[in-house]
């Protein structure tokens, strides 16, 4: 069997990232992240408690990229981009969680699993496109 380094596919990869964004967002939905941002932060202050609609949120946004995964897992060159962008968007999430925690002095819910698991699979899946796209230009 080729790997997504040979054949450009990396729609497996979704199965990974996928489940390290489910296991973040669980623990910032069971570690009630709306109300840590209100007690934490002065501007959130006048917000209600919207945890239920924050894990309704989670799961909306769980199952629309679940069904764009599964919609372009055909198109290698669509799921690479996709791929990219959402590895981008969330290493970016993990520094943000990381610097959120640090600037209120406590663990924001989503930080543990955002360092652990996030990260390094996050910044692997971009490695690996990464060094895809430049192999596919050496051997032009």
């Amino acid at each position: 069997m080729k790997s997504a380094d040979e054949t450009g596919d990396f729609s497996k990869f979704w199965v990974p990232v996928i489940a390290v964004f489910i296991v973040h967002n669980t623990g910032e939905v069971a570690g009630n992240m709306p109300q840590w941002g209100r007690e934490h932060f002065a501007i959130l202050s006048w917000t209600g408690n919207y945890q239920l609609e924050f894990g309704i949120g989670v799961a909306i946004l769980v199952s629309a990229i679940i069904i764009v995964a599964v919609s372009f897992r055909n198109n290698h060159k669509i799921t690479r981009r996709l791929l990219e962008i959402f590895t981008i968007v969330m290493i970016i999430n993990c520094i943000w969680h990381t610097c959120t925690s640090i600037y209120a002095g406590a663990v924001s819910p989503g930080l543990l699993e955002a360092l652990l698991l996030g990260l390094p699979v996050y910044s692997y899946t971009l490695y690996r496109i990464i060094r895809y796209e430049k192999m596919s230009r050496a051997r032009l």
